[in-house]
């Protein structure tokens, strides 16, 4: 027979503190225009070189896009809408988002194959593979307390190669955007809590129940850490004790979860009733 569990964490109602009840309340955000910065030349013997360098291995010079902006404005808010936490919004609200565009740059290379023709003769063909760099810099103010969070996100390089400029473009900032939601989707987490013991054998709790679910965007594979907390010197403490994954969401704020770390250390610390926190990582 499955057991019920109450475990209330300090964090958890540090967080009721501060924005009410719901530890997982979902903010507004308001965007505003991206600035373009326009890179500086450098003209030092390092550059030269480098230029240098570039040429002989058939790279072209690199071209800047500031007409691209807009669609890395576009991007930006698609990954706001994407954050679990966060929502961009017009009007009042309670995070403001800036930024600049401090690059947006294409360049070529060359590359030669042989291949044979029917009659066996060598064929050389020459390719011109196109590659794109996308940064952008962006600053979450918390208009309430004045705190900043700024964070630089890049996507492209010269890792991967395409047939052409815009679809360089593009594949970076598919990269961009996914670095953005992830970032925020850290930096706000959501936190549950286990509400009921899964499945377990002997001294292991292979399975949890938490009461998030497809209210809360949860999704299977979505990873938790699990951490139990205690106090030394007058101080609230967190000791990470393991890891646990959704299995299966069951409803609108309960999902299963399978325990993939240290599923020991998680039924030590339920039977024993200590307090634990369960923040999500992904």
């Amino acid at each position: 027979m499955k057991k019920f569990i109450l475990t209330y964490s300090f964090l958890l109602i540090a967080i009721f503190n501060s924005f009410g009840q719901n530890p997982n309340e979902v903010f507004g955000v308001g965007i505003a225009p991206l600035t373009y910065v326009e890179p500086t030349k450098s003209t030092s013997v390092g550059s030269v070189l480098g230029a240098l360098a570039e040429v002989a291995s058939g790279q072209t010079s690199n071209n800047r896009h500031p007409e691209v902006v807009p669609y890395i404005e576009a991007v930006v808010k698609t990954a706001f809408s994407d954050v679990r936490r966060l929502s961009p919004i017009e009007g009042d609200s309670q995070f403001s988002l800036s930024g600049e565009v401090v690059n947006v740059t294409t360049w070529t290379k060359s590359r030669t194959t042989e291949s044979k023709d029917s009659k066996g003769k060598v064929v050389k063909t020459v390719h011109t593979d196109y590659y794109a760099s996308v940064t952008t810099s962006l600053s979450l103010l918390d208009n309430a307390t004045g705190q900043k969070w700024t964070q630089k996100f890049t996507g492209g390089g010269d890792t991967y190669y395409y047939k052409s400029e815009a679809a360089a473009i593009e594949a970076a900032l598919n990269v961009m955007q996914g670095k953005i939601v992830k970032y925020y989707n850290n930096l706000f987490p959501l936190y549950a809590q286990i509400v009921e013991r899964g499945s377990e054998k002997k001294d292991k709790m292979n399975e949890v129940y938490i009461d998030l679910g497809s209210d809360n965007w949860i999704f299977r594979g979505l990873h938790f850490n699990v951490s139990v907390v205690g106090e030394a010197a007058g101080r609230t403490t967190e000791h990470k004790i393991g890891k646990i994954k959704v299995e299966e969401v069951q409803g609108p704020d309960i999902s299963l979860c399978k325990v993939e770390k240290g599923k020991k250390e998680i039924k030590e610390a339920l039977d024993n009733g200590q307090t634990l926190t369960i923040t999500s990582i992904d």
